[in-house]
C-alpha cells in the first residue's frame, strides 16, 4: 500500500521476524559515495562495506547495520567526515528495500530484503484493507485516534504526519471500534 509511504522512508522499522515472526528491527542499508582510489581499497578491503557501482559508473560502499560490524563512527578505517557522511544519509534510493534485520526474540541476524508493507509487524486488516505501522509508537498514535473519535490527526506532534496520511475510512464511526479493538490486540501481543 503506498498510502503512507509516497516521499518517506525511514532508516529502520519493525518487521516480522523471518525466523520467529516476532518483532525484529530493519534498518535500511546505508551508502556512501567513494571519491578517491584509496578510499576504495581501503573501504574494499573491510567485510562490512560492499562496494558498487551506482547507475552513472560511480562506486559507492554499501553498509549494513547489525551484522556483527561496528557503528560508523567505530570504524577506524574510515576518515571522521565518512563516519559522519554514512551515519546520516537515508536509505541508498536503489536498494532502499535492503538492509539488515536484528530480532532479540530468537537471535536472528540477516542481510535481508523487507517487502513492505507485508512484513509490517504492526498490522491490521479491516474488511479487506490493511493498516500498519512503521513501529510500536506509531502503532499506538493510530490506536490513540482510533479511540478518539474528536482527535484530529495533525494533533499528534509526533506522528502527525503519518497519521495524515491514513485513509480516513479506517477511522469512521462503523469502523473506529473494531479497528481499535485489532490494534489493542496487537500492540497487547507483545510488549
Amino acid at each position: 500500500m503506498a498510502w503512507a509511504s509516497s516521499g518517506y522512508h525511514p532508516t529502520q522499522m519493525t518487521i516480522a521476524c523471518p525466523a520467529c515472526r516476532g518483532p525484529a528491527l530493519f534498518r535500511r542499508i546505508r551508502g556512501l559515495r567513494l571519491t578517491s582510489p584509496e578510499a576504495i581499497a581501503r573501504l574494499g578491503a573491510l567485510a562490512h562495506f560492499q562496494i558498487i557501482e551506482d547507475g552513472h559508473g560511480l562506486p559507492i560502499a554499501l553498509y549494513r547495520y547489525g551484522l556483527g560490524a561496528p557503528l560508523p563512527e567505530n570504524i577506524p578505517e574510515l576518515t571522521p567526515a565518512e563516519a559522519r557522511e554514512l551515519s546520516m544519509t537515508g536509505p541508498w534510493p536503489p536498494h532502499r528495500d535492503e538492509g539488515s534485520v536484528v530480532c532479540e526474540t530468537c537471535g536472528h541476524r540477516a542481510a535481508h530484503r523487507v517487502n513492505w508493507p507485508a512484513e509490517a509487524f504492526y498490522q491490521v486488516e479491516h474488511r479487506g484493507e490493511v493498516l500498519w505501522a512503521w513501529n510500536r509508537g506509531q502503532a499506538e498514535a493510530l490506536l490513540r485516534l482510533a479511540e478518539s473519535p474528536g482527535m484530529k490527526p495533525q494533533e499528534d506532534r509526533i506522528h502527525g504526519d503519518f497519521l495524515k496520511r491514513v485513509p480516513t475510512g479506517f477511522f469512521t464511526a462503523k469502523a473506529r471500534d473494531a479497528v481499535a479493538r485489532k490494534l489493542r490486540r496487537c500492540l497487547e501481543s507483545q510488549p
